[in-house]
C-alpha cells in the first residue's frame, strides 16, 4: 500500500523534474558536471530555487552531488531528449496541460464541470486548435509515445495476407513507419488533422516510407478511407465518450470490406488481474484531460457491436496500456 505522504512527495519530485527538463538541466550535463552557479548560467536560472530543485532530483537519484557538482546518474536518461525516450516530452505535457486541469478536479466534482475547460478555458481539442504552441506540446508527446510503442505493437501485429493497411489518428507517422517498416509487402493510407500532414510526410520521406503510404488529412468522426485489408487505431477512442467512440467505430464499419479487420491499441481494465496501480491514475487522468476514459473488456464489446463489428480476441503486449483489441464486421 503506498503511503499518501510518499504519493504527495512524488507529487514534489514530478513538478522538480518537469521544471529541470523545461531548464534543459539533463541536457547542459551530458558533457560533465558542472557546479550550480554554470547550470545558472547555462539555464538562466536563480540559484536558490534552482539548489532546492536540483536537491530533490539528487534525493530521488535523478542527479548526484559530489565536490559542489551536479553529475547524471543512470536514472537521469528518463529525463533526457533521444529517439527512444518519450518522458520528456510526457513531463511537458503534463506541466503545460494536465496538472494545470488537476488543480480543478475539485471543482469539476463539486459542478460536473470539466476539469480541464475549468483551467484553460477550453477543451484540450480547441486548445491545441486555437494556440498551436500549446498544439505541439500535445502532438509531440503523442508522438514520442507512439515512437516508444510503435515497436511493440508493430511486432504483436500479424499482417500476414494483409495488402492494405489503413492507421487512424496516425499523427506523426510513427505507428504506420513502425508496421511498414516490419512488413515490406504492405502499402498504408494514413488518416489524419490536415495540419498534421507536413510532420506525418517528414516522417514517412525520412524512413523511406513516402512512396508506401498516403496521407489523407480528414476527421474520424465524419469517414474513414475505404476497402482496406485492415484497420489500426491507437489511444484514440479513450479520449472520448461513449457515444463519440461509436460514431468513429460506425465510420470504420462503414469503411471496411466484409473481410476486413480492425485493431484497436487500448489499455483494458479489468481483465481478470488485478489492474496495474498506475491503470487507476491512467484512468484518471485520461477523464480529466479529454472527458474520456480506459474501458473494459465488455465495453469495448459494447462499443463494438452496436458498431456491428464483434470482439474477437484482446492480445497483451509488454506495454501495459498497448493492447490488441481484435476485431471484425458481425
Amino acid at each position: 500500500m503506498l503511503n499518501i505522504f510518499t504519493a504527495i512527495y512524488h507529487a514534489y519530485l514530478a513538478q522538480a523534474a518537469i521544471v529541470a527538463v523545461k531548464l534543459g538541466v539533463f541536457e547542459h550535463l551530458k558533457d560533465g558536471p558542472k557546479s550550480l552557479d554554470q547550470i545558472c548560467a547555462d539555464t538562466d536560472a536563480h540559484p536558490t530555487p534552482l539548489r532546492h530543485i536540483l536537491k530533490v532530483l539528487c534525493t530521488y537519484e535523478f542527479l548526484e552531488e559530489k565536490e559542489e557538482c551536479y553529475h547524471l546518474t543512470k536514472s537521469s536518461v528518463q529525463l533526457m531528449r533521444a529517439e527512444n525516450s518519450f518522458i520528456p516530452d510526457y513531463l511537458l505535457y503534463a506541466g503545460e496541460q494536465i496538472l494545470p486541469a488537476f488543480a480543478h478536479l475539485e471543482g469539476a466534482a463539486r459542478t460536473g464541470e470539466s476539469a480541464f475547460v475549468l483551467a484553460h478555458g477550453k477543451s484540450l481539442w480547441e486548445l491545441c486548435r486555437n494556440d498551436r504552441a500549446q498544439g505541439k506540446i500535445f502532438e509531440d508527446h503523442m508522438n514520442s509515445a507512439t515512437r516508444w510503442h510503435a515497436a511493440f505493437v508493430a511486432k504483436a501485429l500479424d499482417c500476414s495476407g494483409v495488402k492494405t493497411l489503413v492507421d487512424i489518428g496516425g499523427g506523426h507517422a510513427s505507428l504506420v513507419s513502425a508496421v511498414l517498416k516490419r512488413n515490406p509487402h504492405l502499402s498504408a493510407v494514413m488518416l489524419d488533422q490536415p495540419h498534421l500532414a507536413d510532420r506525418a510526410t517528414e516522417r514517412l520521406r525520412a524512413e523511406g516510407l513516402l512512396g508506401r503510404c498516403e496521407f489523407v488529412g480528414g476527421d474520424f468522426f465524419r469517414a474513414v478511407p475505404p476497402d482496406a485489408d485492415l484497420y489500426t487505431i491507437k489511444h484514440v477512442l479513450h479520449d472520448w465518450k461513449d457515444e463519440e467512440v461509436a460514431r468513429i467505430l460506425t465510420n470504420i464499419r462503414a469503411a471496411m470490406r466484409p473481410d476486413s479487420r480492425l485493431v484497436i491499441v487500448e489499455g483494458v481494465m479489468d481483465t481478470g488481474d488485478k489492474d496495474p496501480d498506475w491503470m487507476g491514475a491512467r484512468n484518471l487522468e485520461q477523464f480529466v484531460t479529454t472527458g474520456g476514459y480506459q474501458r473494459t473488456r465488455r465495453e469495448f464489446s459494447a462499443l463494438l457491436e452496436a458498431a456491428g463489428l464483434r470482439l474477437d480476441r484482446i492480445q497483451s503486449t509488454p506495454i501495459g496500456d498497448c493492447s490488441l483489441i481484435h476485431a471484425a464486421p458481425r
